[in-house]
C-alpha cells in the first residue's frame, strides 16, 4: 500500500487524502501535521467524517488511522483522526 499524504506528512498547501495499491485487510497509522491551516480533502475512496476533516484543516499534528475493507472502490478505505496532539 502506498499512501500518498504519509509522503507529505506537513502539508504545506491544500492536500487530498488518498492512497494507491491498497489491499483489503491492510491497516495503519500516519502522523500528519497541517503547518498553516491548509484546506484538507479527501479522495473518493476515503470514508471520513466531514467534521475530522474540518478539524484536519486546523494547524496542528494528528494521528490518522486507516483500514482498507476492499483493493477499490468509494468509500473502501476508513479513516479516523485523533484531536490535534500536543
Amino acid at each position: 500500500l502506498v499512501v500518498q499524504v504519509k509522503s507529505l506528512p506537513t502539508a504545506s498547501g491544500n492536500t487530498e487524502i488518498t492512497f494507491s495499491n491498497a489491499a483489503a485487510g491492510q491497516s495503519g497509522n500516519i502522523k500528519f501535521v497541517n503547518a498553516s491551516n491548509h484546506t484538507i480533502t479527501a479522495n473518493a475512496l476515503v470514508a471520513i467524517n466531514a467534521d475530522v476533516l474540518t478539524t484536519l484543516s486546523t494547524s496542528g499534528t494528528y494521528h490518522l488511522a486507516y483500514y482498507v475493507t476492499a483493493a477499490s472502490g468509494n468509500d473502501t478505505i476508513l479513516v479516523s483522526a485523533s484531536a490535534a496532539l500536543t
